[in-house]
């Protein structure tokens, strides 16, 4: 299934700079780490993608990257690498999507969300810091699983531009562990 990305920011040339880019190899724990890390940093003026580095040609692996709100390549850089957010790499995703069913099928766990679940649920003599450690880790675990899950549906995405006149490329994704 493809997914829908921004990920360049322009230029003139009709063709996508990554229409010669075959396959991203990206492992799986990347993304799960890309998006682990994007809620960690929220309040700051950065967020976390999958990075692949030109040329852009064959098979590229992509790899994490901490991009900055105001860091930008410079001009003489082209073609520049690519950001792609985690959540493009999820079947299911759609990049426009404001579903509130979307947002907490794969965001990261609110711990203030799921606090006040765990005090509802868990009669009060039982609630204690291994409890609630129990708690949080199930969470995150479960959310963990549903990610994972998503990236074994998807083989290819699609690459966009911010630059009207630039076409939009299919890439195909293979998921790689590194370990």
């Amino acid at each position: 299934m493809a997914q829908q990305i921004a990920t360049t920011d322009g230029g003139s040339d009709e063709n996508h700079p990554a229409a010669d880019l075959e396959t991203i190899v990206v492992d799986p724990e990347a993304v799960v780490e890309t998006m682990r890390r994007t809620k960690r940093d929220e309040t700051e003026q950065r967020s976390h993608v999958l990075r692949v580095s030109p040329p852009f040609e064959g098979e590229q692996t992509a790899t994490t990257h901490v991009s900055e709100d105001h860091a930008h390549y410079p001009p003489e850089m082209d073609p520049k690498p690519l950001h792609i957010g985690a959540v493009a790499f999820l079947v299911g995703h759609d990049e426009g999507s404001r579903h509130p069913k979307f947002r907490n099928e794969w965001s990261y766990p609110d711990i203030s969300e799921v606090r006040s679940i765990y005090r509802d649920d868990v009669p009060e003599d039982e609630q204690d810091d291994e409890a609630w450690d129990e708690w949080w880790d199930t969470a995150v675990e479960m959310w963990e699983g549903r990610v994972r899950h998503a990236l074994q549906k998807t083989d290819e995405i699609t690459l966009t531009s911010q630059h009207p006149d630039i076409e939009a490329t299919t890439v195909a994704v293979r998921f790689e562990s590194d370990e």
